[in-house]
Parts: C-alpha cells; sequence; structure tokens
C-alpha cells in the first residue's frame, strides 16, 4: 500500500485574517496529490512547499475562504505548458462556481482562456478515483442543504469541510480509526461546530479521533485543545494509516 499523509497548508477560519485559510494537501510518498480548498493564500503556501501548482483540487464549498484561489490557479495555469489542473467538484455545486468564475467569455486580454478548460472542472457525485485512490463524497451540514461536501479515504482519512455535526456520516463511514479531520471552533454558531456539539452529538469512541481545525484564533485553538481535543496546526504533517491486507 502506498504511503499517504495529510500535509495541513492552513487551518484557521475566514475571519481569521493572521491565519491561512483551512486547506489541506493529501501526499502520496511524499509527492502532493490533491489539494483540498483553494481559499486566500492557500496557492502560495503550496507553492512555497512543493515548488509547483497543484494538478489536482478538491473543492469542498463554494465560500471564498475556500475557492478564492481558483483565480490566481486560473492566471497561473494559462501560462503554463503542464496539463491542465483537475478541479473535483461535487454536482450540486458546479452552477454556483460556474457563476463566480465563468461569468464572461474574455477572462483573459490575450483571449483564448475559458476558466473551466484552464482549469479542467470534473463534476463527481459520490466519489472519484484519483492516483489509483477511490476516493468518497458525502453531504456536510453548512448553511443549507447540498452546499458542502466531506471527502474520505475509508481507513485512511476523512475531512468533514465547513459542518454542523454529523454523527449519522461519522459513526458509520469513519469507523475504522482513520483520523478524522473536523470543522470546530471553541464557540459554536449556526454554521459551524463548537466543542459543546462535539461532546454532545458524537460518541465518546470517536473523540480520539478528532483532529480540529477552522478555529478563530491561536486561543481558540488553546482552549480547544484544553478541553481534550487535538487541534491541527497549519504545516504539521500526519501519516495516514495503513490498510490491513486481506489475508
Amino acid at each position: 500500500m502506498s504511503e499517504l499523509a495529510i500535509h495541513v497548508l492552513g487551518a484557521g477560519s475566514a475571519g481569521a485574517t493572521e491565519l491561512l485559510p483551512s486547506s489541506f494537501v493529501l501526499e502520496q510518498e511524499r509527492q502532493p496529490k490533491l489539494l483540498i480548498d483553494c481559499g486566500p493564500g492557500v496557492l502560495g503556501a503550496y507553492k512555497a512547499r512543493y515548488g509547483q501548482l497543484p494538478d489536482a483540487v478538491y473543492i469542498s464549498h463554494p465560500h471564498m475562504d475556500h475557492v478564492a484561489d481558483l483565480e490566481k490557479l486560473f492566471i497561473a495555469a494559462c501560462f503554463n505548458d503542464k496539463p491542465a489542473p483537475k478541479i473535483y467538484v461535487p454536482a450540486p455545486l458546479v452552477p454556483r462556481l460556474t457563476d463566480m468564475f465563468d461569468n464572461h467569455p474574455a477572462q483573459l486580454a490575450e483571449g483564448g482562456a475559458n476558466f473551466w478548460q484552464v482549469l479542467q472542472l470534473v463534476a463527481v457525485k459520490s466519489g472519484f478515483w484519483l492516483s489509483g485512490l477511490n476516493f468518497r463524497v458525502t453531504p456536510a451540514r453548512h448553511h443549507q442543504p447540498d452546499f458542502s461536501f466531506s471527502l474520505s479515504l475509508p481507513g485512511r482519512f476523512f475531512f468533514t469541510a465547513d459542518t454542523r455535526p454529523i454523527p449519522e456520516v461519522l459513526h458509520h463511514l469513519a469507523a475504522q480509526g482513520e483520523p478524522i479531520f473536523h470543522d470546530a471552533g471553541l464557540i459554536a454558531n449556526p454554521s459551524h461546530s463548537g466543542v459543546e456539539d462535539l461532546k454532545r452529538e458524537y460518541d465518546a469512541r470517536i473523540w480520539h479521533q478528532l483532529h480540529l481545525y477552522h478555529y478563530t484564533s491561536e486561543k481558540d485553538a488553546a482552549g480547544m485543545a484544553a478541553e481534550g481535543f487535538k487541534v491541527v496546526k497549519a504545516g504539521e504533517t500526519f501519516e495516514l494509516p495503513v490498510l490491513a491486507q486481506p489475508t
């Protein structure tokens, strides 16, 4: 089984201007395979670590702190001779992203550049294959139905995306002890989970799997850690579990 890891580029919320917006990179054999979300500043952090543009990006939902750097990626890819980066987008989000980024025929003065050709949009429903890995896509709870979507590799990791608690999903689809990268702040709000939500909604047996991100400040991160939860920091890398081979 190939060695997999999750590298944290950013762990902050939209309002945490001193922290990079939440974004992660799945690495395979130490090489970047999939960027998860692409908010403001993320592309620069990605290039600083890997020295290249991403070949593949997963977009969990269309809030600007998760998609704003797609515009920078489009510009950079226009003048790059590499194949078009693939942008994996849950199917219900395709109209929203099209309205945001492809609403006129001339994105460049030079012409000849359609947004979803320079960036190859790949609409996905229940999941997709990449680098021999079968990813699963499931709905989260953020603002409204069909707006935010989790991403997982069963047995390897689960990324909730921005969400309120989703026990009906995690208790069934993250039941192999894999790390769960979970949206949370110290205090809950109508769009995001809080520490008290996690304690109330999730079975205590999976608390140790939770790795919290999307917090508003280092002070809040320390508060969540004081409550006994793991809190991720930008720059950390997590080696993912290896699936047991069938006997």
